[in-house]
């Protein structure tokens, strides 16, 4: 893949991360499928426009509502997009910006990480 941007970095770990102390295994663990295709389209695709791609699809991603479930709003895809918005075009970051205020969470709280 080459040398990754810093968006390109964060949006890999999002699939990537294999555990973690709050319990982010069982997501993992319970979207497996889901996340091998999310690797898939990565190695296609690249990483920003995988992530553009799940932001700006109807329906969230099935790990949507399970981090913010277990209070992770910031690693959602839509909360890459946001924090790096200069690296996707606005069809890109207005959908998720629109996700994220339709599930009442703070954009403020996940752009500052």
């Amino acid at each position: 893949m080459g040398v990754l941007t810093d968006p390109e970095r964060v949006t890999l770990a999002q699939i990537t991360q294999q555990t973690d102390p709050s319990g982010l295994h069982v997501i993992l663990a319970n979207v497996w499928n889901k996340r091998s295709r999310t690797r898939q389209n990565i190695y296609k695709d690249g990483a920003l426009r995988t992530a553009a791609d799940l932001t700006f699809k109807s329906a969230p991603t099935e790990g949507f509502p399970m981090l913010i479930e277990l209070g992770h709003p910031g690693r959602l895809f839509e909360s890459v997009v946001l924090r790096h918005p200069n690296s996707f075009s606005s069809e890109g970051v207005m959908p998720a910006r629109g996700r994220l205020q339709n599930a009442n969470i703070d954009e403020a709280s996940v752009t500052k990480q």
